[in-house]
């Protein structure tokens, strides 16, 4: 089968976006019609409180980005 990595965002600030399933909820249906389809997810990036200006990558953001590619390439 083939592999794929999830990126979530979300308006929602943190941790409001965990409690209301904003990125969470958002990932598992999509690891749930994927695997329906023979694909599986091997990382996923969840980001919260994107509206507030936190729009750029931090560097812990950054290393779970570079993380989630190597998983996908090995």
């Amino acid at each position: 089968g083939k592999r794929a990595v999830f990126v979530s965002t979300s308006n929602t600030s943190w941790p409001w976006n965990i409690v209301f399933r904003q990125t969470r909820g958002a990932v598992n249906a999509l690891r749930e019609i994927f695997g329906y389809s023979g694909i599986k997810c091997v990382a996923n990036v969840q980001r919260g409180g994107t509206h507030f200006g936190k729009r750029e990558l931090t560097p812990r953001d950054r290393h779970k980005c570079l993380k989630a590619t190597r998983k996908l390439l090995k």
